[in-house]
């Protein structure tokens, strides 16, 4: 008996159609009883082979809005397992996420190439939600209704591109997980192994570490303008200036050279803040969003 077409054919042939017009045409398939999944391996022209993993949703989101919309997808366990044989194998594997509108021309395609995945792996949740807004190139990864990580919107760059989420490094043997410190994601109960600032790579073992390494960084680069961060309230704590010429105004304080100090009783968190506080404060003169990265240990 003929099998029958239902509806994640639709979906998933929509995008492979849209694949074969790059190129890209699928050397097999493999045969899912899964109704919001389906594996395929992929060949290309001009790239090396991959594995393509699809899922869909196509269910409506009540919390929709005009310039925010999302869906909410679930990982089985089969989805797992084929996500995390593909990268321990060292397979490179992406995960379509096909977001269906009710207006077919409307819906979106969020593309996670290899160390994306890994991100979203280190979730470690089965159920999460992907996040559309308006005029942004960027796709936010929700955990905890906050952004976890985030991804290009553009899935033809994310399939073949070597966009900063498909960056990984070797640190000790463990392999490195890379996130723009600009990006919204938890320091808390991660483990930073690498600071990368434009071309400079820095071995860093904590936050603490990470941040110490960004001040030497920014007052060597222009001390005068770390100067002025000293009475700049974005860096004032909840009891005191971040950034001191004295010792003695600071429970914790480390030199960051040119006679510089900064309060180190922190947390994760708040040294993620900081950090990209100094980078927003140099933005103007040095264009540092894009040129500062750390591996987090995967």
């Amino acid at each position: 008996m003929a099998r029958v077409l239902n509806e994640r054919d639709f979906y998933y042939g929509a995008f492979l159609f849209a694949l074969l017009n790059k190129k890209i045409h699928p050397a097999a398939i493999v045969e899912s009883d899964d109704e919001y999944c389906q594996v395929c391996n992929m060949c290309t022209d001009q790239h090396e082979d991959f594995k393509l993993v699809m899922k869909y949703s196509a269910k409506d989101d009540t919390s929709e809005q005009e310039n925010c919309w999302g869906r909410t997808f679930n990982l089985q366990e089969h989805d797992l397992q084929e996500l995390m044989s593909s990268l321990k194998s060292k397979k490179d594997v992406k995960l379509a996420l096909i977001c269906v509108k009710s207006k077919f021309n409307d819906s979106e395609i969020a593309i996670l190439n290899s160390n994306a995945i890994k991100k979203l792996l280190a979730m470690k949740q089965k159920s999460f939600r992907i996040s559309f807004k308006k005029n942004s190139s960027k796709i936010d990864i929700i955990k905890n209704r906050k952004p976890f990580f985030q991804v290009t919107r553009n899935w033809q760059k994310a399939l073949f591109e070597d966009v900063e989420e498909n960056e990984h490094d070797m640190a000790g043997g463990i392999m490195g997980i890379k996130f723009n410190i600009m990006d919204e994601f938890e320091g808390k109960n991660k483990k930073p192994l690498k600071l990368l600032i434009e071309n400079g790579r820095y071995n860093i073992a904590s936050w603490k570490e990470m941040f110490i390494t960004l001040c030497n960084w920014f007052v060597e680069c222009d001390w005068e303008l770390f100067k002025k961060l000293m009475n700049n309230p974005a860096f004032h704590g909840h009891k005191r200036w971040l950034i001191q010429r004295r010792e003695a105004g600071l429970r914790k304080p480390i030199s960051v050279g040119h006679g510089f100090f900064v309060e180190t009783n922190y947390s994760a968190t708040e040294f993620l803040h900081y950090s990209r506080k100094l980078i927003e404060a140099y933005q103007d003169l040095y264009e540092l969003k894009d040129k500062v990265f750390v591996f987090v240990k995967g």
